[in-house]
């Protein structure tokens, strides 16, 4: 549903040198049916998160940059989204997962292509 490559964006694995470095975290259970990732909007590069056993966490980021906070999850084969745009800081956020048609989930996504 959101391939990197589609939007015209990079996949962002490390940051290699960063002054004020943050650890967020997005309250969502991880399970092998569920996707978090970080959606740099200056950058236009997507940063995967890290299952924990109650989160995604995002070590070492840059502080106070805005990102969307994408999450998909899919129950009894029914896509859920959740989307947020914050700005980066050392926190937990909560993301509320809404049900969606595929059709539905990908005009959603298009917003990741708004400034």
């Amino acid at each position: 549903i959101y391939n990197t490559s589609n939007f015209g964006w990079s996949n962002l694995d490390d940051f290699k040198t960063i002054r004020n470095p943050v650890d967020l975290k997005v309250n969502i259970r991880p399970n092998e049916f569920t996707d978090c990732k970080l959606v740099f909007i200056n950058s236009r590069s997507v940063f995967p998160g890290t299952p924990d056993k109650k989160n995604y966490v995002f070590k070492g980021i840059p502080k106070g940059e805005e990102v969307w906070i994408v999450a998909i999850q899919y129950r009894d084969q029914v896509p859920y989204l959740g989307m947020q745009k914050i700005k980066t800081e050392n926190k937990t956020f909560e993301i509320i997962m809404s049900e969606y048609t595929l059709e539905e989930l990908k005009m959603e996504l298009k917003k990741l292509d708004e400034k």
